[in-house]
């Protein structure tokens, strides 16, 4: 089985020069396995995409079974074609000529980082986790989020059930599930009526005014560290019942407190990541740097 840097390398992938229809594969191509999960935006399998006689890939393909899914995946498979990072996941193609509309994407064996980190508390660890695998997941996803930023794109649902892990497991994290992320340009930051958000990783400034930044993104990366920190094991602020509760513990000053895997340096720099001011906050080009270089 053909690995996805083959596949890139063979093909002199270069997003930036392939147009939407070139991503367009055929449906009879894909080979369909078991299902790998499902959320608010689609059924996701595992399947194997024939390029030809001899070569084939290991991928995820996500598919729409609604109206509102199948904008929701045009928009996504948009955002991804001119998205090319090693820690974000790349699109490989789409079927959406007819439905059910397909969004082709490399296949990432580990599954999401929340499970993955939950296994490593296990009585058999898939692996040790200690303060310098948390340095490396800031680093990895940092990387991948100041590349967002650079590019005004932000990603507004950053969590670690969205970040999946490659067969050589922490080592390799790559962020996914673009359904919800916007370019800054547009008016598609602020949130819109029929749109839903994990509470416990929103900036106080989407509660205020339903509007995402880079900023806010910030905010949830700093969160994302934390839960990380736990190995998924907590929930923020599991004492609050809905985003008010959270809202309000925010704003009276309330911040999570350091887990025993986050060592001072981290913290500190996670505490200016919740500053109540977005302004006072860190970009992700200012974090990536900081972590660098500890």
């Amino acid at each position: 089985m053909q690995t996805y840097s083959t596949f890139l390398s063979q093909y002199n992938y270069v997003s930036q020069s392939r147009q939407a229809e070139e991503y367009e594969i055929e449906r009879e191509r894909l080979q369909l396995g078991s299902k790998l999960g499902e959320g608010r935006f689609g059924m996701v399998c595992e399947g194997v995409y024939h390029q030809n006689l001899r070569r084939r890939l290991k991928v995820a393909v996500k598919e729409s079974k609604t109206l509102q899914e199948d904008n929701t995946l045009m928009l996504e498979a948009q955002m991804m074609m001119s998205l090319l990072h090693p820690h974000l996941v790349a699109l490989v193609g789409t079927c959406m000529l007819e439905r059910p509309y397909q969004l082709v994407v490399e296949f990432m064996a580990n599954g999401d980082l929340k499970s993955y980190l939950a296994a490593c508390d296990s009585v058999t660890p898939k692996e040790e986790v200690d303060s310098m695998t948390i340095l490396s997941i800031a680093r990895q996803i940092g990387s991948a989020m100041a590349f967002l930023e650079q590019r005004s794109i932000i990603h507004r649902d950053l969590a670690a059930r969205n970040i999946l892990v490659s067969e050589q497991g922490l080592r390799e994290l790559k962020l996914a599930d673009f359904g919800l992320a916007r370019a800054m340009s547009t008016e598609s930051g602020y949130l819109s009526s029929n749109e839903t958000l994990p509470f416990r990783s929103l900036a106080p400034e989407v509660f205020q005014t339903q509007t995402f930044t880079s900023a806010s993104d910030v905010w949830a990366f700093a969160v994302l560290l934390w839960e990380c920190s736990t190995l998924a094991k907590e929930r923020p602020y599991s004492n609050a019942r809905n985003g008010a509760e959270v809202f309000q513990q925010l704003k009276s000053g309330f911040r999570l407190q350091r887990p025993p895997l986050c060592v001072e340096d981290i913290y500190r720099i996670m505490q200016r990541c919740w500053e109540f001011n977005p302004a006072q906050r860190p970009s992700f080009a200012v974090l990536l740097h900081e972590f660098a270089t500890m």
